[in-house]
């Protein structure tokens, strides 16, 4: 699907050249010559970027303040009455300020570089942690205590450090380039390269690495390859030593902000995909968090599986009611977690009923696990709402394959079939499943 642009100008015959240039490189245009236009094409069109040229200016807090407009990257074209213009609008809202005149090349390689850091932003979703969302809290970007280490030779590392001070609160650490891989950890919020002393190796490398790509990487043009060369190999910004002092502000600014709002979203996004593979009353994995567990281990493991089902639970509900029964379970998530090791999964399979799956584990010691359980259990008067107590007992099926000789739906069947045995053996038992 092609790249979708609006490109909004009171102009015609800069709409009409624009439109002509950009498609010419394969992307889908529409334009707007007002306000009105340019937010009805918008909200109907849904624009993967906005080009503003003349008057542009005037449309930025218009578009971001419209719901559709807020996340869309902005570049305005054109417009430097003075060295401090680029700054204000920055500030309202553009993602680039492309002073005249600006080439088909330029606005081309602005355009890749702000919709793969789009695409980037919106990919950026890291594995949700096995029992429970455990992000460690966020330093704010900037503020007391962000570290930044600025790679390159001592005298424009200092030139930049004092720059730096005059609008940001880091502690900026110096680095020779051939020190950098290892100057670049974990404590790191910021790095900062000058393009005169750090060769462009340097920051492939950076780019490449999957821990140190991970925080905005920036340069510092000088010489050697442009700053559009160093857009398209993916760093976050490029900065020229003419920039205006409130200019560089206003882009650093702009920085920690899309950083802190990808922090925020992959946050967002972690946690939403943490509740999918747990269950929201027990905190244990859910049906769909297990299988995905097992799945990720290797099949030469061995693996035993034990359901359990809590007996005459519907009883227990309406006697006693659904608070009841969810005490009830609340308290046997508790025992159980309390119980196992920590290479055990444990999940509420659904409704009362409970899977373990015990990883190089055998028939022999699976069984003396779901016998402690089941003893455990019986012994753990559990405490209700209304702070009576209730005595409960469960059922529970083994099932040990060695080297997962069968399928997991099969392996499941297998602890379920030994479950209902046991149920009907009297409940309060544990049975072991047919080899």
């Amino acid at each position: 699907m092609p790249t979708r642009i609006l490109v909004v100008d009171a102009v015609a015959t800069n709409r009409i050249l624009w439109k002509v240039k950009l498609r010419a490189a394969y992307h889908q245009i529409f334009t707007a010559d007002d306000v009105a236009t340019a937010l009805g094409q918008l909200r109907l069109n849904r624009p993967d970027i906005v080009v503003l040229g003349a008057g542009g200016s005037d449309l930025i807090q218009s578009i971001r303040s419209d719901p559709a407009g807020l996340d869309v990257p902005i570049i305005l074209l054109g417009e430097q009455a003075s060295p401090m213009q680029p700054a204000s609008l920055l500030r309202l809202g553009a993602d680039e300020v492309l002073p005249p005149p600006v080439s088909e090349t330029t606005l081309l390689a602005h355009i890749r570089h702000l919709l793969k850091r789009k695409q980037t932003l919106q990919l950026a979703v890291s594995e949700p942690t096995p029992w429970g969302l455990s992000e460690p809290a966020q330093r704010g970007l900037g503020k007391p205590h962000s570290r930044a280490i600025m790679i390159g030779d001592q005298n424009h590392t200092r030139e930049w450090r004092a720059k730096l001070a005059a609008f940001c609160e880091f502690e900026v650490h110096s680095c020779h380039p051939l020190d950098a891989m290892d100057a670049i950890h974990g404590e790191t919020d910021l790095v900062l390269i000058h393009s005169g002393t750090a060769p462009s190796d340097l920051i492939s490398a950076i780019l490449h690495s999957p821990d140190l790509s991970k925080r905005p990487l920036v340069v510092i043009l000088s010489s050697g390859p442009n700053a559009l060369e160093y857009l398209d190999q993916g760093v976050d910004a490029v900065l020229s030593p003419a920039m205006h002092l409130d200019e560089l502000s206003a882009r650093f600014q702009r920085l920690f902000a899309r950083k802190a709002q990808s922090v925020q979203q992959n946050l967002a996004l972690h946690q939403r995909l943490n509740e999918s593979i747990h269950d929201p009353l027990t905190g244990l994995l859910n049906r769909r968090g297990l299988k995905r567990r097992i799945a990720g281990m290797p099949q030469t493991t061995p693996l035993s599986l034990v359901m359990a089902d809590v007996d005459h639970f519907k009883r227990i509900n309406d006697a006693h009611g659904h608070a009841a029964g969810d005490a009830v379970l609340i308290m046997l998530a508790r025992l159980f977690s309390r119980n196992l090791r920590q290479a055990d999964l444990c999940a509420r399979y659904g409704g009362e009923e409970f899977l373990f799956a015990l990883p190089n584990t055998d028939h022999a010691s699976s069984f003396d696990l779901a016998n402690r359980l089941c003893q455990a259990a019986r012994n753990t008067p559990v405490r209700l709402p209304d702070n009576s107590t209730l005595n409960v007992s469960l059922s529970f099926g083994v099932s040990a394959v060695p080297q997962r000789a069968i399928s997991l739906n099969d392996h499941i069947a297998l602890a379920d079939k030994a479950m209902y045995r046991a149920k009907q053996s009297g409940r309060d038992t544990v049975i072991l499943a047919d080899a």
